[in-house]
C-alpha cells in the first residue's frame, strides 16, 4: 500500500548566511550521505558541538576523510588555483553542482578527489556551498587558518550564476 507523501516545513530566523566560518572536523557521517531525508539529528548534534567549542559549525570527516559541512558542501583551492572536491560520501548539493558545471563552461580547473584531514594545510583557501550561501569562506578548520580569498569567491559565485534562474 501506498504511503501518502507528508512534508514537514520549518521557519526561523537566519543567522548570518553570509559571513566567514571557522569550522571543525567531526569524526562522524551523515547517514545514507546520497540522499536528502530528515534523518538529521546526529548533524545538527555534531554543530551544537562544534558551536560549544567556539566554532561556527562542524565538517564532517569520517575517518579523517572530509566529506561535508553540517548543511553544506565544501571546495577548497589548491596553490595551482584548481579547484578541489572532496570524493567522500557526500549529499550533492544543488549549488555545489551549478559551481561545477560552471567552472566547467568557463574552462577552470576543478576536481573530485580524497581530502582527508592531513591535507587541509596544503591548501589555500576553503569554502562552504549552499542554497541560502552558495560561496561562502572558511577562515579556520580545526588549526588550519586560511585567508580569505576574495578572488576565488568572485570566480566560484560567477561560476554558480552562469545557470539563468528558473521561475518556480
Amino acid at each position: 500500500m501506498a504511503e501518502e507523501l507528508e512534508v514537514v516545513v520549518e521557519t526561523f530566523p537566519l543567522r548570518d548566511a553570509g559571513g566567514a566560518l571557522a569550522v571543525r572536523t567531526a569524526g562522524y557521517g551523515r547517514d545514507l550521505p546520497q540522499i536528502k531525508h530528515v534523518g538529521t539529528f546526529g548533524l545538527f548534534y555534531q554543530r551544537r558541538l562544534a558551536r560549544m567549542a567556539g566554532f561556527d559549525d562542524a565538517l564532517f570527516a569520517p575517518d579523517d576523510e572530509i566529506a561535508e559541512g553540517a548543511t553544506w558542501n565544501i571546495c577548497f583551492r589548491d596553490a595551482a588555483g584548481t579547484i578541489v572536491w572532496p570524493s567522500a560520501p557526500a549529499l550533492p548539493g544543488v549549488s555545489a553542482a551549478l559551481i561545477q558545471n560552471g567552472l566547467s563552461r568557463l574552462g577552470h580547473k576543478h576536481e573530485v578527489r580524497s581530502v582527508t584531514v592531513a591535507d587541509l594545510p596544503g591548501f589555500e583557501a576553503a569554502f562552504a556551498s549552499n542554497a541560502l550561501a552558495p560561496v561562502r569562506p572558511i577562515t579556520k578548520i580545526d588549526e588550519v587558518e586560511y585567508a580569505v580569498d576574495e578572488e576565488t569567491a568572485a570566480l566560484l559565485r560567477r561560476a554558480h550564476d552562469l545557470v539563468p534562474e528558473e521561475r518556480v
